[in-house]
């Protein structure tokens, strides 16, 4: 196995720079809330409460933790405490957030003050002065580069063409990419641990923080759903069942709606825009804490969890159940694994104690998971009953409690899910079609996009091979990596999960295949014989080839995922103005950020293409528009909506001809049996009167 012995060194009885760190973020959020200020720094601070203190509250009263488990285990627990804690108080019926927030704080603050001192760090290896020098040069560079494309991408908010934002990044960009490989390949040779992390969190928050700044609000239109039930909670203090299948598992939204609570946010418009950079750090964390349960090869660590973030074109970190749930899922992983009894590592097993503790903690971080996401708990299970099986987990009943707690929560709502999810109704061939398989129109972007992300992960997949030939004598080991590569695609035998089960499937093998990836790029046992700075080259023309392939996977489509600010205004005056029931009806495909309010259980929303028929003429859509609305329009309000992006993607992927939707909405404006609402270049709003 690839797994070696760490080095550690006890440390004397001092206080973590992190423990000190949670202490005074606590102290100056709770004065703030105290005091009720609304700023900005209030929003900071919440965040990193909700995402680092009261796990690092719990990691400090563990023994033997270095510095990178340390963390790790404090963003896990964290957001184990930040979904749970919200969401019991829900469940009975007691929705204070405000005092959610200071029985949090105040066990924190103790737990920190009075936990024990004692604790271990690596060795780390020596770096050469030259080594150095290149590594700072460089990463000033990309700091100071980044911060100059994002000061040039925020001046407006950018409207994209068939290649989505990559035509707007200006060249300032592509020297901070640059800058951070020549970084990145100094500190990977000279083994400069530290330098490979700052490299990659300069990384996250170069290709995360890009849409942040060069868009007003958050791109995808599914993101705003994810926010109406959020708002509903704040508005109403409880969840309703028979709603969506949000309110059945409702961690994620519950952990939101605290937040948002905490940080004094009245439009979390910001909070959203930035999320994706949040879950990208916590991710980094918690990945490394995870891949250090694998291996102690520094340079695979932070190896793999580089590869992982240029690898991971899914988009799975917007604001949504699936970013928290796969941050904490890994975090279950890595806490598990850190007793597997390997005998590489005996002497650096955890003791029965001990292990009960970590078991303990990732059943809890598991059962945060089983409420947050639907998904997530089926696709982190083969991995660990496999783990279990082998003799590698203990205690060996972990397994089967994880078990028990997926299918305790599932199976009162199986009858929902049936009737209402999907359950069975897809057949695997369906189940293996992405949601990009829909577009098709003759933009050429569309085929470079979707082709783009198959290469990655392709590439990744076959690097990864060699690895799996090398081990395949040590059953075990071989049988755990092929479980948590392949295991969680046995969800696509039974469900679509609405054509991303196959997304979800590809998210949680790629931490495994870029482990696996790594491991020969460095290691000689499983790699080619390379000498050192060929290897290190190696490394760098991948992560860079990978930037270039998430560049084009993830922003290439952004004329069909990018969300406008007059979106956003148009939907929000009809939910929060429209009568109750009113019906909503979207002309050319799914493009608006609807059901982002309160109320939006009470409104309905329907999708009208009609210029994808052939032959249909504008006089024609309109007589049929109207036609359509009349009789509905007898028992409830009918609106209409359109804006730009409409002729936008009907001239992308095929939705109508060029043009069509603008002059439909010219017509509407001109006819007598429509009230508008919203009548703006580019922007309607119209409520049907007969």
């Amino acid at each position: 196995m690839l797994i070696e012995r760490r080095t550690e060194v006890a440390l004397p009885r001092q206080v973590r720079p992190g423990d000190a760190l949670a202490v005074l973020v606590t102290v100056a959020l709770v004065a703030l809330v105290g005091l009720d200020v609304h700023s900005p720094a209030r929003t900071v601070l919440a965040v990193a409460f909700v995402f680092w203190v009261p796990g690092s509250a719990i990691a400090a009263w563990l023994p033997r933790l270095t510095p990178a488990e340390h963390r790790g285990v404090a963003v896990t627990m964290s957001l184990t405490v930040s979904v749970l804690a919200p969401t019991l108080a829900v469940w009975v019926r007691w929705w204070h957030p405000t005092a959610v927030f200071g029985g949090i704080a105040a066990a924190s603050v103790v737990s920190l003050v009075l936990a024990p001192r004692d604790h271990v760090r690596n060795r780390r290896p020596r770096v050469s002065t030259s080594s150095a020098v290149v590594i700072v040069v460089g990463l000033t560079v990309a700091v100071a580069a980044t911060a100059t494309a994002f000061a040039q991408l925020a001046h407006h908010d950018h409207v994209v063409g068939e290649w989505g934002l990559l035509p707007q990044l200006p060249v300032v960009w592509f020297v901070a990419v640059a800058a951070l490989a020549i970084a990145g390949i100094a500190a990977f040779r000279a083994g400069a641990l530290a330098g490979m992390a700052e490299c990659v969190v300069v990384l996250v928050a170069l290709l995360h923080g890009t849409t942040a700044v060069a868009y007003a609000v958050p791109r995808f239109s599914w993101t705003y759903k994810h926010l109406g039930v959020t708002d509903y909670l704040l508005a109403h203090g409880h969840f309703s069942k028979s709603i969506d299948i949000y309110h059945n598992w409702p961690g994620f939204f519950s952990l939101a709606a605290y937040l948002c609570k905490v940080a004094g946010v009245t439009d979390p418009m910001t909070l959203l825009r930035w999320w994706p950079a949040v879950i990208g750090v916590a991710s980094v964390l918690v990945l490394r804490f995870f891949f250090g349960a694998l291996t102690d090869d520094g340079r695979i660590l932070w190896g793999s969890v580089t590869i992982f973030v240029v690898a991971n074109w899914i988009g799975q970190d917007y604001f949504s159940p699936q970013s928290v749930a796969f941050v904490m899922g890994f975090g279950v992983l890595g806490l598990l694994l850190r007793t597997v009894a390997i005998p590489e590592r005996v002497e650096f097993t955890v003791g029965r104690r001990e292990r009960a503790v970590t078991a303990a903690l990732a059943l809890l971080a598991f059962f945060a998971v089983t409420c947050t996401h639907q998904l997530t708990p089926y696709l982190l299970l083969p991995g660990i009953v496999i783990a279990s099986v082998v003799g590698g987990i203990r205690p060996r009943w972990i397994a089967g409690a994880c078990i028990a707690i997926a299918l305790a929560y599932a199976l009162p709502r199986f009858g929902w899910v049936r009737t209402h999810g999907g359950l069975g109704k897809t057949s695997v061939g369906d189940n293996l079609k992405s949601p990009a398989a829909a577009l098709t129109g003759t933009a050429w972007s569309v085929t470079v996009s979707n082709w783009a992300s198959r290469l990655l992960t392709g590439s990744l997949a076959l690097a990864s091979l060699p690895y799996l030939v090398r081990f395949r004598r040590d059953r075990w080991w071989m049988l755990l990596l092929v479980s948590n590569l392949v295991g969680p695609a046995c969800v696509l035998l039974v469900q679509a999960y609405g054509n991303e089960g196959i997304l979800r499937t590809a998210l949680f093998a790629t931490p495994w295949m870029a482990f696996s990836a790594m491991s020969v790029v460095v290691d000689d046992r499983v790699g080619v014989a390379v000498v050192r700075l060929g290897r290190s080259l190696l490394w760098g023309g991948a992560v860079l080839a990978g930037v270039a392939l998430f560049a084009l996977a993830t922003w290439g489509l952004d004329a069909r995922y990018r969300v406008g600010p007059d979106e956003v205004r148009l939907v929000r005056t009809f939910e929060q103005n429209a009568p109750r029931g009113a019906v909503l009806a979207q002309l050319g495909g799914q493009h608006l950020p609807i059901r982002m309010t309160s109320r939006y259980p009470e409104l309905q929303y329907a999708v009208l293409t009609p210029f994808q028929r052939k032959g249909v003429s504008v006089d024609a859509a309109l007589r049929e528009l109207e036609a359509s609305a009349g009789p509905v329009a007898r028992r409830r309000a009918v609106y209409v909506a359109s804006t730009a992006a409409a002729d936008e993607l009907s001239a992308l992927f095929g939705y109508g001809a060029s043009g069509a939707y603008a002059r439909l909405r010219d017509d509407i404006r001109h006819s007598s049996h429509w009230t508008l609402i919203i009548d703006e270049p580019g922007t309607l709003l119209a409520r049907y009167r007969g």
